[in-house]
C-alpha cells in the first residue's frame, strides 16, 4: 500500500508556532479513518506520539543555507542497477534502487 504523507508544514501542531531554520521538531503520522495525516510539533510541545500514531521521528528544519539533495540522472541510476546484477552480495541494495526508480 502507498500513502501520500504531507511534507512538514513548517508550524507546530500544538502550538501554531513558525518552526525555526536549523530547529529540531518531532513528526508523527496518524491514522485518521481512511487517511493518513501528519503532524509536526516543537521539542517544547512534543508530549509523545498519540495512541493511534502510525510511526514518529525526530528531524530538523533546514537552514538557509543548507544544499537540497539531487538523485542521480535516471540513465546513471539505470546503469548502476544494472552493474548490481554482476554482484550477488549487494542484491538488497538492488532492491531498494529498484523501488526508487518505480516511485519516478
Amino acid at each position: 500500500m502507498d500513502f501520500e504523507i504531507q511534507r512538514c508544514t513548517r508550524h507546530c501542531a500544538a502550538t501554531g508556532r513558525e518552526l525555526a531554520p536549523g530547529e529540531e521538531f518531532y513528526s508523527v503520522v496518524t491514522s485518521e479513518g481512511a487517511n493518513v495525516v501528519r503532524y509536526d510539533y516543537s521539542c517544547d510541545a512534543w508530549q509523545g506520539p498519540p495512541s493511534k500514531a502510525i510511526g514518529w521521528w525526530k528531524s530538523q528544519i533546514p537552514g538557509p543555507e543548507t544544499k537540497r539533495k539531487h538523485w542521480a540522472p535516471n540513465d546513471v541510476m539505470l546503469q548502476f542497477f544494472d552493474e548490481l546484477a554482476e554482484q550477488p552480495d549487494k542484491q538488497d541494495m538492488r532492491y531498494v534502487l529498484a523501488l526508487l526508480l518505480v516511485r519516478r
